[in-house]
């Protein structure tokens, strides 16, 4: 596959809308060893982020690709000031909760360092089954305390499978 590369820039409240990337877009060709193995979307709003990055999964699969690893929701809890958060394995479907209630007026990290089990399980499944494309959202605090996706992230690269990562300014 031959993924085209850019500056990807966001205005600011900007919305975008479902079905907003067309598939003809997306191009998939032999693999072009000039081409870095891994595209990169570094983001500072990660609500707009996790849309944009489960949005062109989305249109990916429609359009043929076989695709794994996971995609972030986060819907709005109404008795809270903050959103819950949801990841969901593009290649089995199933869906955990990743984030922990801890008040409204908690501070600091609320995900659950249980789920990342499970997030590598779904990852390392889909390099063994060598998907086109495998979808990560990294998790940057987790990885600095050794707990997050690094060592699937290498399995990735090693088997050549091109990488889709979410990263946090």
């Amino acid at each position: 596959m031959e993924w085209h590369h850019g500056r990807a820039t966001s205005i600011p409240g900007e919305h975008v809308p479902t079905g907003h990337v067309p598939a003809e877009h997306v191009s998939a060709q032999r693999p072009n060893p000039d081409l870095s193995q891994i595209g990169v979307v570094v983001y500072g709003d990660g609500l707009f982020a996790d849309a944009l990055i489960a949005q062109c999964a989305a249109d990916l699969a429609v359009s043929g690709f076989r695709l794994g690893g996971i995609v972030q929701s986060n819907p709005h809890h109404p008795t809270r000031r903050r959103c819950d958060m949801y990841v969901k394995d593009l290649l089995g479907g199933n869906e955990i909760k990743i984030s922990l209630d801890r008040g409204n007026e908690a501070r600091g990290c609320r995900l659950d360092p249980d789920a990342f089990a499970c997030i590598d399980a779904w990852i390392e499944r889909a390099v063994l089954e060598r998907v086109d494309l495998l979808i990560i959202n990294k998790f940057g605090r987790e990885e600095a305390h050794g707990r997050g996706l690094r060592s699937v992230i290498a399995e990735a690269l090693i088997a050549e499978i091109p990488l889709l990562i979410g990263v946090s300014e």
